[in-house]
């Protein structure tokens, strides 16, 4: 029996797509493991000069002074006092508004909503810093006498703004995809709307809530141009909102722009202070990934 040569020409073509495909996927691994070679080998030398304990518990952070020290507390508080205060200004407010859009707004003001959330996530991060500085900045010193022109106050507020966005827009998708036979049983027992949304709608999304809130989160404790050009770089031990601040990212940023020996000890600390960004970020990735799937085990009963 003779096979069709289009059938043979349809096999080949499947093999070689899964041979290019495969390769493409060692080949990105490949890179993410030698990134990760690179990070670990460059923190390792820095803990060979500098001890793990005095790094983790230092309250003075100079590595390009005369006198360096290395204590990476103020870098922590200050991601810390930004992420806090980006929190307070767009959690209550995102999770009210993805509410309503879900669960009250009409379905054409839901779907242009949507179209506005996802413009707005995508503006550049840096049009938020120029305006912390040129907008936000004068409109805060007449609210809050005293406010420094660099301070974790304004790129707090900025910072919440900017992520508030995609927070709604994620709270959104997450509150609509609970199954409408929630909300039916629930008025099926007499409940009405506001009974139906706090009492069977939101206790099932909790959990993919949680997950978009570390999220955001992630995205607060990663941003840099905000903090960089409104911030102060000046990295203060202490919560002290209404001062100057850096953050890890911001001094990623300043170490970058700067001249180090490749091989003095603050070209590694640059390392090492990353090594700690990226196992924050991973922790919290790790969270949020366990609190969606517990979301989706929920939905799907």
């Amino acid at each position: 029996m003779r096979i069709p040569e289009g059938s043979i020409r349809n096999k080949l073509s499947d093999r070689l797509t899964g041979i290019i495909l495969f390769l493409a996927v060692c080949l990105a691994g490949l890179v993410s493991l030698c990134m990760l070679g690179i990070l670990c080998l460059h923190t390792f030398e820095f803990f060979i000069q500098i001890s793990l304990f005095d790094f983790f518990t230092g309250t003075v952070w100079n590595p390009l002074f005369t006198e360096k020290q290395f204590g990476v507390l103020p870098l922590l508080t200050g991601t810390c006092s930004v992420v806090f205060i980006a929190a307070l200004v767009s959690v209550g407010p995102g999770f009210l508004i993805s509410v309503y859009l879900s669960e009250y707004s009409s379905e054409s003001f839901r779907e242009t909503m949507r179209l506005v959330l996802e413009v707005l996530s995508g503006i550049p991060t840096v049009v938020f810093g120029f305006l912390a500085l040129f907008w936000a900045t004068p409109v805060l010193k007449a609210i809050v006498p005293g406010l420094p022109p660099f301070s974790a106050f304004t790129v707090g507020i900025m910072t919440g703004l900017m992520i508030l966005p995609m927070l709604i827009y994620l709270s959104e998708a997450i509150i609509s995809s609970v199954p409408d036979r929630y909300r039916d049983a629930s008025r099926a027992l007499g409940a009405n709307r506001m009974q139906t949304l706090f009492r069977s709608v939101l206790p099932t999304a909790f959990p993919g809530l949680l997950s978009v809130f570390f999220l955001v989160i992630i995205r607060a404790v990663g941003e840099t141009m905000i903090v960089a050009v409104a911030g102060g770089q000046q990295a203060e031990f202490g919560f002290d909102i209404l001062a100057p601040v850096q953050t890890m990212t911001a001094f990623i940023i300043q170490v970058s722009l700067g001249d180090m020996a490749p091989d003095s000890v603050e070209y590694h600390g640059a390392f090492a202070v990353t090594a700690v960004l990226v196992l924050t970020t991973v922790a919290l990735s790790i969270i949020s990934r366990h609190l969606h799937k517990t979301f989706t085990r929920r939905i799907r009963g």
